[in-house]
């Protein structure tokens, strides 16, 4: 069955919101809003996710390609890890 999990975090540059869908512990569904200042689309990094393992090291890996400067400023890859895991970041 499908878990839904809201979660919210201040950043440097705005505030992000991530609606997750999980199925046998992968992201089935993936929705990030908030009113951080993006230059590129938001889905790249919603598609990029979709379908992963919700474990440190998996969305570590999908996400290795991807420049996050572009859509949350100075997060790194690991803090936004965290934040998607639930932890302090």
């Amino acid at each position: 069955s499908a878990v839904r999990i809201w979660i919210n975090q201040t950043l440097t540059n705005g505030t992000v919101s991530v609606g997750l869908t999980i199925v046998h512990t992968k992201i089935a569904d993936i929705q990030i809003t908030g009113d951080f200042f993006a230059t590129k689309d938001i889905k790249e990094i919603e598609n990029t996710l979709l379908g992963v393992r919700l474990r440190k090291e998996d969305l570590l890996n999908a996400l290795e390609p991807v420049d996050l400067s572009h859509y949350f400023g100075n997060l790194t890859k690991e803090a936004f890890v965290r934040f998607i895991l639930s932890e302090d970041i």
